[in-house]
């Protein structure tokens, strides 16, 4: 159930819809659409004196349109009826939906291209549902229409070490494409595009523009090959110390995958990692927040975290130790992240 509405209410709703639309379109006269939506037939099978054309004129009126009747007709049809907005419903429905359209190094290409699998995306400002078919773009240059042509949305030339997020774009009329862009938020769109929603993102290598082997499931993201991010320094104190993690998205916030291990000092240690967006908190054996890892005197403790943590746009989460000398440190190795892609707007 959507608010007020159930999927039976929809159904029954587009059904009131395209029997205002055959009116319309002239097809069934008003009498007969009204009968058909078990609503009393209008007296002599015309609409009220007090619709006229002009008061639902649209630009978008076919010529051949009957003289009260036009495109817009039905909207006065519901105000006069009473009967909610399928339209409206239909958007409660399909909010931020996002199927399909999972991202992949190219078989062929892998250092070079990405493909888009089929599937649907909503755009973000939730106005336009967007159908895209299998889809490939290159990294090798500015933006061209279609499957298999360059994808770049303001540069001719990749960069290394770098994120790109992955565009579905629409509207205007135009065939929905994909595009890449550094902008996590507000890609260039090409001319004539209006609408466009996030897949997901991928990475070049540090050393050349190879973008990075990953996997794509739904939300989740796995590197081909793990990234040690984090390995000390040692002795890091007992206050809070923000650690950044290169190998997930900036731009966004997603939950990393990772697993990570310290060596402990020369007494017992406990060390949390926590959001920055939470409270910064001491970690202890007995009280909250606890903490993630934990080792004696000079012992090694490790820990998988499989998304529970939250980072900031710039890939960052904090760490903190109860006690720490030169012989502390605390590594962290990158699996991957989980990114919902807009699905909670």
């Amino acid at each position: 159930m959507i608010g007020q509405y159930t999927a039976a209410d929809l159904a029954h709703f587009l059904r009131r819809r395209e029997l205002l639309r055959q009116a319309d379109r002239g097809e069934i006269t008003a009498d007969q659409a009204c009968a058909a939506l078990g609503i009393r037939p209008i007296s002599g099978g015309a609409l009220p004196v007090t619709i006229t054309k002009t008061q639902v004129a649209s630009t978008d009126s076919p010529a051949n349109a009957p003289t009260v009747f036009n495109t817009n007709t039905y909207q006065a049809l519901e105000d006069l009826f009473g009967i909610p907005d399928a339209l409206a419903v239909g958007r409660a429905l399909l909010r931020s939906v996002l199927a399909g359209c999972q991202l992949s190094n190219d078989g062929t290409t892998p250092n070079s291209v990405i493909d888009v699998a089929a599937g649907i995306a909503m755009s973000s400002d939730q106005l336009l549902l967007m159908d895209i078919g299998a889809f490939t773009g290159s990294t090798a240059g500015i933006w061209a229409t279609g499957t298999g042509a360059n994808k770049m949305d303001t540069s001719t030339a990749v960069a290394a070490n770098t994120w790109y997020h992955v565009y579905v774009i629409g509207g205007g009329g135009t065939a929905t494409d994909i595009l890449f862009s550094t902008n996590a938020t507000a890609p260039t769109l090409p001319s004539t595009y209006t609408k466009q929603r996030r897949l997901g993102s991928f990475k070049t290598a540090a050393a050349s523009t190879n973008i990075l082997a990953f996997t794509q499931t739904g939300d989740y993201f796995l590197w081909t090959a793990s990234v040690l991010d984090i390995d000390g320094p040692a002795n890091p104190g007992t206050n809070a110390v923000t650690r950044t993690l290169a190998s997930v998205p900036t731009g966004v916030s997603v939950f990393p995958i990772f697993t990570a291990n310290m060596d402990a000092s020369t007494s017992t240690t406990v060390v949390v990692l926590s959001d920055l967006s939470a409270n910064d908190e001491v970690p202890s054996e007995s009280a909250a927040p606890l903490g993630l890892l934990r080792s004696a005197a000079n012992g090694l403790d490790s820990a998988f975290i499989g998304g529970g943590i939250r980072t900031n746009t710039s890939g960052q989460i904090r760490s903190r130790f109860s006690s720490s000398t030169a012989a502390a440190t605390l590594r962290i190795a990158t699996l991957g992240w989980i990114d919902r892609r807009g699905r909670d707007s």
